[in-house]
């Protein structure tokens, strides 16, 4: 599977990449939590399209595949799976109530979701085992996965059902504007409905 973790997770260590993906999250979003200008917010956000996912999500399959053998891969992602959502959730209404209770003020909202990456950051750092590379990935090697890869049917049979997927729910995050603006309804209220309805 070199392929797939060629530009990260089999490049670098493991624990190293949560721990940047987490810190610099969080620290670049405290800056954006001082609304600077906007090339430097377009900025950061280019910058989040690295570190949540880049140097995350690579980093996130391969710690959870070193947690079980071959045998039991689908019920340790499936369980992975499954605590996100309710973790998600969670944190979520907690936000959701911090939101309403500080008379919906977002910036105050972006400091505690930054805080909490920075926080999470930390304890990877302490707790979590080092998981270096195991030995350098070569080019051909990365080559010869894709075009393996690309010849199979299912793979873009699941390419395609996660790229509709992820454009119907960015025609959902469309619903936000309009429920607030022509629907009339809070900030908070909004938010209320749309967490439910992305952990339903």
């Amino acid at each position: 599977s070199n392929f797939f973790f060629f530009f990260s997770a089999d490049a670098f260590d493991t624990k190293k990449l949560f721990v940047f993906s987490m810190i610099a999250t969080g620290v670049s979003g405290l800056y954006s939590a001082s609304l600077p200008s906007y090339p430097v917010m377009l900025a950061i956000n280019v910058f989040w399209s690295v570190s949540t996912t880049l140097t995350f999500w690579s980093a996130m399959i391969k710690a959870v595949k070193n947690l079980a053998d071959d045998a039991h891969q689908g019920q340790v992602f499936g369980f992975k799976e499954t605590m996100c959502c309710i973790i998600t959730f969670v944190f979520s209404m907690a936000a959701l109530a911090v939101f309403r209770l500080t008379g919906e003020n977002f910036v105050i909202l972006l400091v505690l979701y930054s805080v909490m990456h920075i926080l999470i950051g930390v304890l990877v750092a302490i707790f979590m085992p080092s998981l270096p590379p195991e030995g350098k990935p070569q080019l051909y090697g990365l080559v010869k996965g894709i075009g393996a890869v690309v010849r199979l049917k299912g793979v873009w049979l699941i390419g395609m059902t996660i790229f509709f997927t992820q454009f119907a729910a960015i025609i959902f995050g469309r619903f936000t504007p309009f429920l607030t603006s022509v629907g009339g309804l809070s900030a908070s209220t909004v938010a209320l409905i749309t967490i439910v309805a992305a952990n339903g």
